[in-house]
């Protein structure tokens, strides 16, 4: 069971996610999921457990020739059950290298991410974020 069982706990979670993507810190990043978790990325690639997710996000985190940031913006936490909750949000992501030699870019993505409580911490059990979408305020992208 979970020490804190509450939005506040799982917003803590998604923020430190935040946090170690931010720092460049995959290890971090790695360690807000749990071990047999699943990523679709915004390109619709798919990466269960965290050796394959490590291949995947590890170049985006800290790309060569730069560096990303990525900023969430929770929009709705709901609890299924004491130890199951759902993440809506939106993700903005500047600096987004997805090929060595291009251009960076400053993307957004909608997700849903599945939270649960694993031996009473809050991990991320999978996210499933939707296609990227350019900044649609600056016209940038």
């Amino acid at each position: 069971m979970c020490a804190i069982q509450t939005e506040h706990a799982v917003r803590a979670l998604e923020a430190a996610y935040d946090e170690a993507w931010n720092r460049g810190d995959v290890d971090a990043l790695l360690a807000c999921m749990t071990d047999d978790a699943l990523l679709v990325d915004p390109l619709g690639r798919i990466s269960r457990g965290r050796d394959e997710i490590r291949s995947l996000l590890a170049p985006l985190v800290a790309p060569a020739g730069g560096e990303s940031t990525h900023k969430s913006e929770i929009v709705r936490v709901e609890f299924i059950t004491s130890d199951i909750a759902v993440v809506d949000g939106r993700a903005h992501i500047e600096g987004l290298v997805l090929a060595p030699g291009e251009a960076a870019l400053d993307r957004f993505h909608r997700f849903t991410d599945i939270v649960v409580c694993r031996e009473g911490q809050w991990r991320i059990a999978q996210i499933r974020a939707c296609p990227l979408e350019r900044d649609q305020t600056s016209g940038a992208g």
